[in-house]
């Protein structure tokens, strides 16, 4: 289950640069083609526009049905992900960052057009999917999904994409061909056993997908965490369906989760998951072992959220966490209604990296500690241990370089 393909999302080989690609939607049989037009960079008439607002701030302004696009490129070494001026959008509320190992970030969340967007190294930002469920997938640019959540990738790039609101997973592939996954669109619990693009899933917020293709996810209404391989059936691999909490250690099978939420794959084989209701974070190791890894089951009301400072994880209080996991094996932690970044380290010590614990939108270019954050949902790490922050409630996407100096890499207007 380690190598290429189970790392964390910012050691996963990179594959898509250098190209900038036009897209046609059709809808063929039940399977979304997308024609594809390759073209270089610097002669391309598809990427979106960018007219600085000021010298230092460029302005990235996608039309109101953006071409819907996938990013093909070949794979290569690490890379730094985008660092510089702030790239300024047009009402997109970030709630969902990735990061691929060459520095590619996936920002996604609500906005009047594109829900889900590319940005690489030197600030390109290109629209992937659109407003509209793939049901209703037509002609029309920029019709995809309406509420991207957090992707993923496997080996072969394949960018696999949670449509939130669809009660979908889909999988677009390099020639920009996307195929259902999981979910038939209708909300609920069935399947187990048979085909996943039959079964009935719930709200799904983000995936994990091994180097094969295989998915795991939080399904979250039904209080499971379910897994497709990739010949397209569907199981379920921890929770009972009822809510509650189990520290464990305990099958996974016979735990009871608590609003199983995030998700992310360790290099070992092992899940990490979230549980907003009961606030932890939980592992689940490949022989299908339940421990609980931070918090202790309740929520933190303190008011600066850092109940359990400087101990162990697993003694500390968090208030509906989401997980991101770092390329040392640290997971990095964030709490929207404190307003901040926590650290657990190999040696399972939490300690808090960024936010004062009290709300705000302060401190760019100084100390991480001394910042202010609004409503932080997701995390993700790059290889160089940098973490990028979906802060949220601020309509941004910062980023805490290693030495904890804070930076605007996204914004909206």
């Amino acid at each position: 289950m380690s190598g290429p393909g189970n790392e964390p999302r910012g050691q996963r080989p990179a594959l898509l640069t250098g190209l900038v690609i036009g897209l046609v939607v059709a809808l063929v049989a039940g399977v979304v083609v997308i024609g594809v037009e390759l073209r270089d960079r610097g002669s391309s008439s598809q990427a979106p526009a960018a007219a600085p607002a000021a010298p230092e701030q460029p302005i990235v302004t996608p039309s109101a049905s953006p071409t819907p696009a996938y990013k093909p490129a070949p794979v290569r070494g690490p890379g730094p992900a985008y660092a510089g001026e702030a790239l300024q959008f047009v009402n997109l509320r970030p709630e969902y960052v990735s990061v691929r190992q060459d520095g590619t970030l996936y920002v996604s969340g609500y906005s009047n057009a594109a829900t889900l967007y590319w940005i690489d190294a030197d600030g390109t930002a290109v629209p992937v999917v659109g407003d509209k469920p793939v049901a209703t997938l037509s002609e029309e640019a920029g019709a995809l999904i309406p509420g991207a959540g957090q992707v993923d990738w496997d080996d072969a790039g394949n960018l696999y994409v949670p449509d939130i609101n669809g009660y979908r997973i889909v999988k677009i592939d390099l020639k920009g061909v996307v195929t259902p996954v999981a979910g038939n669109g209708t909300p609920g619990f069935s399947g187990d056993g048979g085909p996943a693009t039959e079964a009935q899933i719930s709200r799904i917020e983000e995936v994990a997908v091994l180097g094969d293709g295989t998915v795991y996810f939080a399904d979250d209404g039904n209080q499971r965490i379910r897994k497709v391989t990739p010949d397209g059936v569907i199981t379920t691999i921890a929770g009972t369906g009822q809510p509650g909490f189990s520290r464990g250690p305990t099958t996974a099978a016979s735990a009871k989760l608590g609003g199983p939420n995030t998700i992310e794959d360790a290099p070992d084989g092992s899940l990490y998951v979230t549980n907003i209701v009961s606030g932890t974070v939980q592992r689940i190791d490949p022989a299908g072992r339940l421990t609980t890894v931070a918090g202790v089951g309740g929520w933190d009301i303190s008011s600066t959220g850092r109940a359990g400072e400087g101990g162990r994880a697993t003694r500390a209080k968090l208030t509906t966490p989401s997980v991101g996991l770092g390329p040392d094996g640290s997971l990095y932690i964030v709490s929207p209604p404190h307003a901040n970044v926590r650290k657990v380290g190999p040696d399972g010590i939490i300690r808090t990296i960024a936010g004062t614990g009290h709300e705000g939108a302060d401190g760019d270019g100084g100390s991480a500690m001394a910042a202010t954050f609004l409503y932080p949902r997701t995390v993700a790490i790059d290889v160089t241990g940098a973490v990028y922050v979906a802060d949220s409630g601020n309509y941004r996407v910062r980023r805490i370089s290693s030495d904890g100096t804070v930076t605007t890499v996204v914004t909206s207007s």
